[in-house]
């Protein structure tokens, strides 16, 4: 089966993590580099005007590069000439044209979708688009349910995201004092919570030592905060050995669908403390952390304040988070993925 990925990577996401994972696991093709090239080169020269008429225009600023309008014109002469599957890996970035024009017999479209409704109905101008594919993945069961409205109901699938599960590993934790805990990443993250359980955990002189990795933007709401220690721009190996080191995971977030952050954590054993809002409870439950309520940041710091106390769960719980993540490694999501390609030929 001819396989093609579409999509760029996110520049944020480490070397192990992000959902173009995925196609490091399947046989596949990339669209042609100098094809790419060239196009973007030819839009970049044809009078603005032209081009931003098929960008989208603010507050929908996903797609307004012209090297992103030069992908999907690249991957619509492809479709034209050759079957297969084409996967735009990140739909709400990159799928917006491709499927109004003429495909060659045997071309399928699948589209993988991350964002929750209030941030989809934000960056997707056109939902109506989804219809035109053969197939919307959808990383969790309230997002599924959301999409199916616009793409319909026998064409939404739910397939998880994936980690790297043989990268991502627990290891024996340091005989130190420290109970450390761990918040990573930057997208839909509740910082005011953050901030408020770290302020709170310091004025109770708790014995809570957080490590936060963040992005530049966000190191100076942190600065000076108590038992806080700041990360930015960390390589595989140091981000892998601060998930090794830690005690447990927060995960203040205002909405979820998936996250990499979430599961890398638990695949290096880490019991997590997350908002239980969104698709949350698709990754994980009370086997392997603790939910609670979102923007509670007495709840938040009452979790993580347990866990300390009662470190005799810790070994149970990061069993059971190493399990779980491995039902999501890659190689199990990519299968996944396989069946939903085959089953497009069976119709």
């Amino acid at each position: 089966m001819r396989v093609v990925y579409i999509g760029e990577r996110i520049q944020h996401h480490a070397g192990r993590s992000g959902y173009d994972q995925l196609a490091r696991r399947v046989r596949s093709r990339p669209l042609s580099p100098a094809i790419h090239h060239a196009l973007t080169s030819i839009l970049e020269r044809t009078p603005s005007s032209a081009v931003k008429a098929r960008l989208d225009s603010p507050p929908y600023s996903w797609y307004w590069r012209p090297e992103q309008l030069a992908q999907e014109l690249h991957a619509m002469g492809s479709m034209a000439l050759a079957g297969g599957v084409y996967h735009w890996l990140y739909g709400e970035n990159d799928f917006r044209w491709a499927g109004r024009f003429p495909r060659r017999k045997g071309a399928r479209i699948v589209v993988s979708m991350h964002q929750p409704p209030r941030i989809f109905e934000r960056v997707f101008p056109d939902p109506k688009a989804l219809g035109r594919a053969d197939a919307v993945l959808a990383c969790c069961r309230s997002q599924a349910d959301y999409l199916k409205d616009f793409a319909g109901e026998d064409k939404v699938h739910v397939i998880p995201h994936g980690v790297d599960a043989d990268f991502f590993t627990p290891a024996p934790k340091p005989a130190e004092e420290k109970f450390i805990v761990l918040a990573v990443g930057s997208w839909l993250r509740d910082f005011s919570l953050l901030a408020e359980v770290i302020r709170e955990a310091g004025r109770r002189r708790s014995g809570l030592c957080f490590h936060l990795v963040l992005p530049r933007d966000r190191i100076k709401d942190f600065d000076g905060a108590p038992n806080t220690k700041i990360f930015h721009g960390v390589p595989d190996a140091h981000l892998h050995s601060l998930y090794q080191s830690a005690n447990v995971l927060f995960m203040p977030v205002t909405d979820f669908t998936a996250s990499n952050t979430l599961l890398e954590g638990m695949a290096c054993g880490l019991p997590a403390v997350a908002s239980d809002v969104g698709g949350m409870r698709d990754y994980m439950d009370s086997s392997c952390g603790v939910l609670v309520p979102p923007s509670d940041p007495e709840q938040a710091l009452t979790a993580l304040l347990n866990l300390k106390k009662n470190q005799n769960l810790a070994p149970a719980m990061a069993e059971s988070a190493r399990k779980k993540a491995l039902k999501f490694d890659w190689k199990r999501i990519a299968q996944s993925v396989m069946k939903v390609y085959k089953g497009l030929y069976a119709r």
